[in-house]
């Protein structure tokens, strides 16, 4: 019997334990800790494109560089002290940043080769912003002729942002566009990379 007791105590004592254990773990389960979903930051939905929803968006003309862009854009403002950019146009800001969304735009160039133009970008780029690292190249050819080099990026803090950079080419010279973000807006990174182009300057 004093066996019995012995092994009816240790079983008691292992159950308290069990209990005690599950129930410190309710008192710090994670979803204790968690935040609801709609507490989430979420990401921002895409912008309708110019084929989806045209009346959002503007087409622009910079000294012979073409392209929409959305209405809600303030600009163009002038920059002198740029390098090879002479206007941006600026989305609402939220950030830190100043604006959300960033799109900057070079006169046409038809003295200097797009060789040329991508290495003063690059240090343009580097210069106008923090953490500039490039990620990735890809180029095409547009049915008008005009050749387009786009190069992604990431930016600002700890490299948490996204830009792009598009260099175009024709037979009327060279020119560079740069959308930087403060959030992916894949609308409107395509409905300016869609629209994007090279014409004759615009008098």
């Amino acid at each position: 019997m004093r066996r019995r007791s012995l092994l009816v105590s240790g079983a008691g004592g292992a159950a308290a334990g069990m209990v005690s254990a599950c129930a410190r773990s309710e008192e710090t389960a994670p979803n204790d800790a968690m935040q609801a979903v709609a507490e989430v930051a979420q990401p921002h939905d895409p912008s309708p494109g110019p084929q989806e929803q045209p009346t959002d968006w503007t087409p622009v003309n910079v000294s012979g560089i073409s392209f929409s862009l959305l209405s809600a854009m303030e600009g163009p403002t002038p920059h002198r002290d740029w390098g090879p950019y002479t206007v941006s146009y600026d989305m609402a800001a939220s950030s830190q940043e100043g604006f959300d969304q960033r799109l900057m735009v070079s006169a046409l160039d038809t003295t200097t080769t797009a060789d040329g133009l991508r290495q003063t970008v690059d240090l343009a780029v580097a210069g106008l912003v923090t953490g500039y690292a490039q990620l990735a190249r890809v180029s095409w050819q547009r049915d008008s002729g005009t050749a387009v080099e786009r190069t992604a990026f990431s930016w600002g803090p700890e490299g948490l942002w996204c830009g792009w950079t598009w260099i175009l080419a024709s037979g009327v010279g060279a020119g560079v566009v740069t959308l930087l973000g403060t959030y992916t807006d894949d609308g409107l990174r395509n409905g300016v990379e869609d629209t994007l182009d090279l014409v004759r300057r615009q008098s």
